[in-house]
């Protein structure tokens, strides 16, 4: 038995408790004075009427009446219970005869048998045992009590420090903190940048959990701004290489050096980053957490589906609109290009919206947070991808034309030569048809599946000519 391992676990098992520390401290007493007195197998029970009667804290009772009563300490217990109980109660027991009885409990099969064994003590036995053991336990309970209290106490105080300390690191507790943060430091956000900083913690750790960040992850975050996002990202995942197109941004984070250290800073337009040197570095698929500007949404949008087989998950906070576009139906107007694109290759789940008030500066509408999941794409008959998106951007280019119009002057077929047109036009109307679809059908009335059909049967059009 690893004694070290175990205290050490029970350690840590207190450290984690949260409450009012007198409470704890009172749960943590109850658990020295129950486990040190003779009361197998009544100890749980004892623990909660004690603890219910004093508002005190059961689960610290339990863990330090497993620590003082074990295996170690049960033959020492009942041996001072019954030298002391025979000092203060007329009985004498000998302690040989309590010894065989405490190795048959100690060796009984099962709960039942050891209420038995113990009912079967007898009264002197019995009295001895509870008076000499409640004698024996007391002084050490009182001592528990206050060493705890201050356990307590300094343990929550550590934790209130670290808590402030986090929250000063990136300056999020409230809208003025963040303005105030910018200005002592020649910040302003930037138009150019579309940036609107997060302002509360609350919600940075929301978004993190959204990501399902975790220890072995290495994470690209696009958009670091004031590390709103990176702090809490860091504290769950392995690495977070963060990209941020504003100078002024990485100036002050090296500055203040008020970043995890293995958070990486990386200047550059991330619509101009190099993805592949990413994956090289990460050593696998990207997962990615970002707060994007508004203005450059759907390019990283299309970026990331240019990517989809080097990505794994991508958590991205984002205008309401946009999202809700990502995630439209077919026949609505919100429906287009971005929605097709990503459905064919990725499953969308939207996480949460957030209101103006949640940034600064405050934008004029809501944002939302959805996740991307590269890894659950629905299942489709194998195609052309290049062709897919050919026809896909083709049709919604004019999406008050029909699909046989516009898929006609696509170039689909002989690349472009005029004297072919009406031949083109036809074969386009068989692709179409042969699809199971109607020539006078819109682009927005078409599934996805509508699309990857299409996008199969002009491959199969294409190659016989």
């Amino acid at each position: 038995m690893n004694v070290r391992r175990i205290l050490t676990y029970y350690y840590y098992k207190l450290l984690r408790l949260r409450g009012n520390p007198t409470a704890l401290a009172g749960g943590a007493g109850i658990g020295v004075l129950v486990g040190l007195t003779p009361t197998i197998p009544f100890h749980t029970i004892l623990i909660l009427l004690l603890t219910l009667l004093t508002r005190t804290s059961t689960i610290a009772a339990i863990i330090v009446s497993w620590i003082v009563f074990n295996p170690l300490t049960f033959l020492p217990i009942y041996y001072f219970s019954v030298q002391i109980g025979n000092l203060f109660t007329p009985y004498n027991l000998d302690w040989n005869r309590v010894k065989e009885i405490v190795e048959h409990l100690m060796a009984s099969d099962g709960i039942m048998q050891s209420v038995s064994l113990f009912f079967n003590l007898g009264y002197e036995t019995t009295t001895v045992l509870l008076v000499g053991g409640f004698m024996f336990a007391s002084p050490f309970a009182c001592v528990s009590y206050f060493f705890m209290l201050r356990f307590f106490t300094k343990s929550q105080n550590n934790r209130r420090i670290k808590n402030q300390q986090l929250n000063s690191r990136y300056n999020m507790s409230s809208y003025g903190n963040t303005r105030k943060d910018l200005k002592e430091h020649s910040l302003a956000p930037k138009k150019k940048f579309g940036q609107n900083f997060l302002v509360h913690k609350q919600t940075a750790e929301a978004i993190v959990r959204a990501g399902e960040v975790s220890k072995d992850d290495i994470i690209v975050e696009i958009g670091v701004g004031l590390g709103a996002l990176t702090v809490p990202m860091a504290q769950q995942a392995k690495h977070v290489y963060g990209i941020e197109i504003d100078q002024g941004i990485i100036r002050y984070h090296e500055k203040e050096q008020d970043l995890p250290d293995n958070v990486t800073l990386i200047h550059q337009d991330v619509l101009k980053s190099d993805f592949d040197s990413l994956i090289e570095k990460c050593g696998g698929k990207l997962k990615i957490l970002a707060n994007l500007p508004y203005s450059i949404s759907h390019p990283l949008i299309f970026k990331l589906i240019d990517y989809r087989e080097h990505i794994s998950q991508a958590t991205i906070m984002l205008q309401l609109e946009v999202a809700e576009r990502l995630m439209a139906e077919p026949s609505t107007k919100e429906y287009g290009i971005p929605t097709v694109l990503l459905a064919c290759c990725s499953t969308i789940k939207k996480k949460m919206i957030l209101k103006p008030a949640e940034f600064h500066p405050r934008p004029k509408i809501d944002s939302a947070v959805i996740t991307i999941d590269f890894t659950q794409s629905p299942e489709f008959e194998e195609y052309d991808y290049t062709l897919f998106k050919k026809i896909v951007r083709t049709t919604f280019s004019q999406r008050r034309k029909t699909i046989l119009n516009t898929l006609s002057g696509a170039d689909l077929f002989y690349k472009g030569d005029r004297s072919k047109k009406e031949e083109c036009k036809k074969l386009t109307e068989q692709v179409i048809i042969t699809s199971g679809l109607k020539p006078n059908l819109r682009p927005e009335v078409l599934s996805v599946s509508d699309f990857v059909n299409l996008a199969v049967n002009f491959e199969k059009e294409i190659i016989k000519i």
